[in-house]
């Protein structure tokens, strides 16, 4: 049994493809998946995920297996840093490993680039027992697939995340990973925007 799933996973991950999502694509999603994968306040206004595609920092992949959409992450570009805005596999292929495969194809996708950073909610400050879990098994999932944990904390509209860092070339230099993840909030927020709503936890 162990073997042949590992051979079917690995097949899996052959006839994957990963691809840049048009804004007709990307809108769909936004209508269709969105609401059903996120709650309301974590959802940014479509307008603002538009003016982001538009000036070049909004970059939207869509992960293709046998020509069915399966999984989609938006990111959050400036220069060569990216940020994980939303990243979700579509229910109906979740446990099959393809959450793993989706994280290597980024690596692929984005070998030019620095690195990929991440917000994961912080597992301590969760309301129960249960949503301590998720969180735990999400960073877990994370640190399974080349994802590490940084020292860095942030509120963001209130809510407190860790950050974690897909580093993509060989020595991303840590010191800058705070300025890098800042420059990416401002992409995101303007200016009152960013100050009402990023708190830095040092």
């Amino acid at each position: 049994g162990e073997h042949m799933q590992s051979e079917r996973r690995k097949n899996k991950g052959d006839e994957s493809v990963c691809r840049v999502l048009n804004e007709e694509e990307m809108c769909r999603i936004y209508h269709e998946y969105l609401p059903r994968d996120f709650a309301a306040d974590e959802i940014k206004p479509l307008v603002l995920m538009l003016d982001m595609l538009h000036n070049g920092t909004y970059e939207p992949l869509g992960l293709y297996l046998e020509g069915q959409l399966c999984g989609y992450a938006f990111f959050i570009r400036k220069e060569d840093w990216l940020l994980l805005d939303y990243y979700v596999i579509l229910p109906e292929w979740r446990n099959q490993g393809i959450g793993g495969i989706f994280l290597k194809k980024f690596k692929e996708f984005f070998r030019d680039c620095a690195g990929i950073l991440l917000e994961v909610e912080r597992p301590e400050m969760a309301e129960d027992e249960q949503e301590r879990t998720i969180r735990v098994h999400r960073i877990r999932f994370y640190q399974r697939n080349g994802v590490q944990l940084t020292g860095l904390k942030v509120r963001l509209f209130g809510v407190p995340f860790y950050i974690m860092v897909m580093p993509l070339l060989e020595n991303p230099k840590e010191a800058l990973w705070k300025e890098e993840l800042d420059l990416l909030y401002h992409a995101m927020l303007p200016g009152a925007l960013y100050r009402e709503n990023v708190e830095w936890d040092c």
